[in-house]
């Protein structure tokens, strides 16, 4: 039984793909371990929150 020309095609995308995701969340997860991009990550999650709650008066 032979394998059609470029059976493996779909497959190499699929890898290369996985790939760039896995690479561009460590780099995600790298810069929010940083102090200063901790404290951005908080003062977002604090305006959401007060835009919630002004919301809901």
């Amino acid at each position: 039984m032979e394998l059609p020309l470029g059976w493996y095609e779909p497959e190499m995308k699929k890898i290369m793909r996985n790939i760039a995701l896995a690479g561009a969340a460590k780099k995600v997860y790298d810069e929010a371990r940083k102090p200063h991009n901790q404290a951005k990550i908080k003062s977002v999650i604090d305006q959401v929150k007060n835009r919630r709650n002004q919301k809901r008066r």
